[in-house]
């Protein structure tokens, strides 16, 4: 009977850190797809398929636990993932949830550079896109 009793005293111990963990490589997912979405943007802007000057060739859209690539022309995303509904990816609220690339590859919007992935349970992260 003790050893039942410690038992579960176990089991309810690790429970916590099973969520933790899970969180955590939720995030780090999250966070690998979110720079594979701006890498592919910033392809698409090079290539620049609408052949437009300036800003706004390609754009990387976060919505409803999406993150999709547009590359300015084509009305449907050339990319996109979904990400976990427990996985939360936050802008800076004058971008909208949308970041936009120019002719450079750089964004348009250097405020939108900076994000935050959080997921109930696990520990955040803050963090810049790389070459924006």
């Amino acid at each position: 009977m003790v050893t039942i009793a410690i038992l579960m005293m176990l089991a309810l111990a690790t429970v916590p850190l099973g969520r933790s963990w899970i969180a955590n490589s939720h995030i780090a997912e999250v966070n690998d797809k979110l720079n594979q979405a701006f890498s592919r943007a910033r392809t698409e802007a090079f290539l620049n398929k609408a052949k437009q000057a300036g800003g706004g060739v390609a754009s990387v859209r976060y919505v409803n636990n999406r993150i999709e690539v547009f590359d300015g022309i084509n009305p449907n995303p050339v990319w996109a993932a979904d990400i976990y509904p427990d996985t939360t990816i936050t802008f800076d609220e004058s971008c909208g949830g949308v970041i936009s690339i120019n002719t450079d590859g750089l964004i348009d919007q250097p405020i939108c550079r900076s994000y935050t992935i959080s997921a109930n349970g696990g520990t955040s992260i803050t963090s810049n896109l790389a070459g924006g």
